[in-house]
This record gives C-alpha cells, sequence and structure tokens, in this order.
C-alpha cells in the first residue's frame, strides 16, 4: 500500500478530481489570496519537504534538475527552484519550449533569474525569450545532465492534464525515462504524464520515487497505473481552502459503531442475521466463504441454503445453521417458495457466489430477487448473481436500492456497455455508472477498491496483491453482509467491508510475504478489526 501522510484539516481524507481541485483553489483567490501567493505557499511547503528528506543528509546532493512546464504546474518548480538556490544549492532547470506560459509561471521565472538563477530550454526559449539567463540546450546535453543527476524533480504538467505530452514535453520526459537512471526522483503535486481524475497514464509520463503532493491527494493518484507512478505520496498545506464538496474520499480509519465493544447483556439477535444463497456442484465453497466471513465479522446468526447437490465434501463450520432445499442438481424456481418462507426472518443476504449459470437458476435468481426487492431487504449481490443480472437487460434497472453489488471489472464488463480496459481507464466513472444504472450501492473491486452510492463514493487503500486468489471476493461479501445486518447502511457497509477485507491480508502479508488464500483472511478478520478499534 502506498502510504499517504495527509494534513491535519478535518477534510485531509478528501479525494479531488481536476475539477474540484481547480474550485478549491478559485474559492481561496477569491477569499483574497493572489494567486502567486498561493503558489510561493505551495512551492515553500514542497521545498520544506524536499529539504528535510534530502537535504540534510551527511552525503551532499548537489548534482539538481528541476524540470518545470509552462503552466502554474512549472510555476511551483521554479519556486522550489529558488529555495534551492537561496539553500546553497545550484539547481540545473530544464525547460521545454512553449509559446504561451502562464502569468505566474512568468512571474516566477523572472524571480528565479533575479536570484541568481538561469533557464535552460530544450528547443528555444519561446515564451521565455524576454527573459535573461535563458540558454538553449540540446538533447545531448540534455541526456548528459540527466544522467549526472543525483535529485531530480518534475513540474512539467499539473492537474489540468488531460491528454498526452505532446512535443518538446514529449521529448523532455523520454529524455528522462531513457537516461535519469539511479537518481531520486520527486514528483511537485502530481507525476507528469498522468490524468488527475481517472488514474490514466500517458506515454510518456514520469515515475517518481516520492510525490509531494499540495494539500490533497488528487483521486487519480489512488488508482493504478497512475499510482505506481506516484511512489510515495506526502500532502503539504499550502493555504488551500478545501472544505468545499468532494465526491470522492479515502477510507478513514475511525472507530466505528458497528464493530466497537458489546454491551454485557448483548445476546446474537443483536447482531444481526445473514442468510447465504449460492453454491453449485462446482463452486460448492464459495457460499460456505461467504457465510464463514460473516460470523468472524460479527454477525448473530448466518444461515446457509444446502446446495441441492450437496456440498462435495466441503467442510463447514459448525456454527452455521442450514436451510435445507431439497435433492435438485441446481437451484430452480422451485427453490423460491422455501426460501420466501424465512425471509423475514433475516436483515441482510448475500446472493450469488457459486450460484451456477444454468437456464433454470437463472429463473431462480430473478424471482428471488423481484421478492428482496418487494421486501426492501438489504443484499449483496456477487459473482453468479452478477452474471444472471447481467442477462435480465433492463429488468431491475434503477431498483436495487438496497442492494450492493460487488463486481470485478469483468462482471462490470458484462453488467455495462463497456470493455475491461475501457473500466480500467476511468474506474470513478464505471462505478459511478453502475451505481446510477441500478439505483444501487456500487463497489468496484481491484486495488484502490472503489464505492459509490447516492452522489457519495469512497477509495479503499487496504489490501495487497497477494489477496489476489479465489474465494477473496466471497469474503468480502459476507464481510459486507454482516454489516448490513448489524444496521449499517449500504455505503458505509460496502467502504468499511472492503477496509477490514483488505486489512486482514495485510495483516497476514506484514508477517509473512506471501500469498494469502481466502481463509487466510477469514481467520485474520477479527485481529484486523482489533487492530483499528480495539481499546
Amino acid at each position: 500500500m502506498t502510504p499517504i501522510h495527509p494534513t491535519d484539516q478535518p477534510y485531509s481524507f478528501k479525494a479531488p478530481s481536476a475539477d474540484e481541485m481547480a474550485s478549491f483553489d478559485r474559492a481561496t483567490i477569491e477569499s483574497g489570496i493572489t494567486g502567486i501567493e498561493l503558489m510561493e505557499q505551495a512551492g515553500s511547503a514542497m521545498f520544506e519537504l524536499i529539504r528535510e528528506r534530502y537535504l540534510e543528509r551527511p552525503e551532499a546532493i548537489d548534482q539538481i534538475v528541476v524540470l518545470c512546464g509552462p503552466g502554474n504546474n512549472g510555476g511551483d518548480g521554479l519556486v522550489v527552484a529558488r529555495q534551492l538556490l537561496e539553500y546553497g544549492r545550484k539547481p540545473a532547470v530544464v525547460v521545454p519550449h512553449a509559446e504561451r506560459h502562464s502569468e505566474e509561471n512568468l512571474i516566477q521565472a523572472a524571480k528565479f533569474i533575479d536570484a541568481g538563477g538561469s533557464l535552460l530550454a530544450l528547443g528555444g526559449p519561446g515564451g521565455y525569450g524576454d527573459l535573461r539567463n535563458v540558454a538553449q540546450i540540446s538533447e545531448s546535453e540534455l541526456a548528459r545532465l540527466l544522467h549526472e543527476c543525483v535529485l531530480l524533480i518534475d513540474a512539467v504538467f499539473g492537474t489540468g492534464q488531460a491528454r498526452a505530452p505532446r512535443g518538446t514535453s514529449a521529448a523532455l520526459l523520454n529524455s528522462v525515462h531513457e537516461h535519469a537512471h539511479g537518481c531520486i526522483r520527486v514528483a511537485l503535486d502530481l507525476p507528469s504524464g498522468m490524468n488527475t481524475s481517472t488514474g490514466e497514464l500517458y506515454m510518456p509520463h514520469f515515475e517518481a520515487h516520492v510525490t509531494v503532493t499540495v494539500e490533497l491527494p488528487k483521486r487519480g493518484m489512488l488508482q493504478y497505473p497512475a499510482r505506481a507512478a506516484c511512489g510515495e505520496i506526502f500532502a503539504v498545506e499550502a493555504g488551500i481552502d478545501c472544505s468545499g464538496s468532494c465526491e470522492f474520499s479515502i477510507f478513514e480509519e475511525i472507530r466505528h459503531r458497528y464493530l466497537m465493544s458489546r454491551p454485557e447483556d448483548a445476546h446474537k439477535g443483536d447482531f444481526g442475521k445473514v442468510l447465504v444463497v449460492g453454491g453449485s456442484e462446482q463452486y460448492p465453497g464459495a457460499p460456505v466463504l461467504s457465510a464463514h466471513a460473516a460470523l468472524r465479522c460479527g454477525a448473530g446468526l448466518v444461515t446457509l441454503t444446502d446446495m441441492p447437490s450437496g456440498r462435495g465434501g466441503v467442510s463447514l463450520p459448525p456454527e452455521l445453521i442450514h436451510l435445507p432445499l431439497g435433492d435438485a442438481v441446481h437451484f430452480g424456481k422451485q427453490h423460491i417458495e422455501p426460501i420466501e418462507a424465512v425471509l423475514d426472518g433475516f436483515d441482510a443476504l448475500v446472493i450469488g457466489p457459486g450460484l451456477g449459470q444454468e437456464r433454470g437458476t437463472a429463473s431462480f435468481f430473478a424471482g428471488l430477487l423481484e421478492i428482496v426487492i418487494e421486501k426492501r431487504m438489504k443484499a449483496v449481490l456477487d459473482a453468479d448473481g452478477l452474471n444472471h443480472l447481467s442477462c435480465l437487460k433492463e429488468r431491475f434497472d434503477g431498483a436495487l436500492e438496497h442492494c450492493v453489488l460487488t463486481p470485478h471489472p469483468g462482471e462490470l464488463s458484462r453488467l455495462l456497455p463497456l470493455t475491461t480496459s475501457e473500466i480500467q481507464r476511468d474506474r470513478f466513472s464505471a462505478v459511478k455508472e453502475l451505481a446510477a444504472r441500478y439505483n444501487c450501492c456500487a463497489l468496484l473491486k481491484g486495488a484502490g477498491t472503489l464505492t459509490y452510492c447516492k452522489g457519495r463514493g469512497v477509495i479503499n487503500l487496504s489490501g495487497n496483491p497477494y489477496m489476489a486468489s479465489g474465494g477473496s471476493g466471497d469474503v468480502l461479501s459476507g464481510v459486507i453482509a454482516a454489516l448490513l445486518a448489524k444496521g449499517a447502511a449500504p455505503l458505509e457497509a460496502a467502504s468499511l467491508g472492503a477496509f477490514l477485507h483488505g486489512l486482514a491480508a495485510d495483516l497476514i502479508v506484514h508477517r509473512r510475504e506471501a500469498a494469502v488464500i481466502a481463509t487466510d483472511i477469514i481467520q485474520e478478520l477479527p485481529f484486523a478489526i482489533e487492530a483499528v478499534y480495539g481499546e
């Protein structure tokens, strides 16, 4: 997990898009501070982190190169470069050719030169032509400079970037990729060549060891592939008013009423009843994983539908209650009535793990879902439940208000007219589209799991690649269902469930860096809860 170090402000866990960050900037400027003052504050805060982290080392770091683009991100870089000068360093500042620069950028370039610096222009001075101490640098000279560099600072593009770098800026970033090996790479606000709002990485782009971002991590930085290009992320304060609304936030590790200590006179009925519907001849263990996870996450009672063809030798936790459904090979319409007869006794359902995709099972799923909707029951739809839903066209559009849908990108591509690559290119838009289509709480699995419901989104940062194994998603469904059963609203249950699920895997990998299987996560869930919510 990429460590995030937010500020101490109450809005520190927001993750703005490019437009939202721009609105925060505008609101701050409208309050009376000028853009150049904000730039000074941002650049100074960035410099302080760089100074503390790199310039106070016993070994001197003198070969410093700062790459500054023509916009306000380049202006931030010029502030940092000027302060490096004032600190006694002599940074080489390289600027790509551009005919136009922001007003603040031009002011900061002049201030840097007045402080004794000079600019090295790749492709000619362009809009800096009226400034003194601007010299042209050739590609071979740039290659040598980058090869000798010890600390490389990227300030070419900022939050407004929404397309691949072009022209001299692209040539500059390509040269970094080819020649800047072995140096420390720091990005200011975000690495150049990424989309702030989606997390898409363009070619070419800057790959940082550390990203020093202003005020808040931007939401695109928290999704792959951009997240990998950011390295460690540190947020620094710059005086920007970020109190406005923000669609997505990072899950906060706060004490949660559904996981805190229980009263002395508590009984099992106080903690919710979960029914898990699923299983097939091919996947007999999937619903067992969901049911076991619900138990481990604190559900008072968990019932598992007995798969018609039996459990195929799968070991069942003795604490589970069984709902017998006869001896048919697959779920069918005949199994709706016995389930409907007991539904009022449950607080939440899981529908889908290992259910199978036979034609009769599809009719069973559709009939059961209609009853769940009519009764306004909370339910988690996962795995084959989602596959069946995708085949029902518009039948349930807008009808799943009390449901949590938990697809991975492949399942989501069957629910929406999007390819998996399109989903991964902009996971934020995809999870929002799913939530809008079904009027549901949507959870999109993957690194940086996203949850979205009724205009509010949550980004999860727990978890690791070692948990990518069969059954892990079934465990997540059970965790979410347990939280729903205990009274949590869909968004609350889904985002908290994703966090605990990932944290359990993180605790395991902290002890041993090896593959994590679903049952490992189940056994670790109580320790994940204790790690955050224990006394």
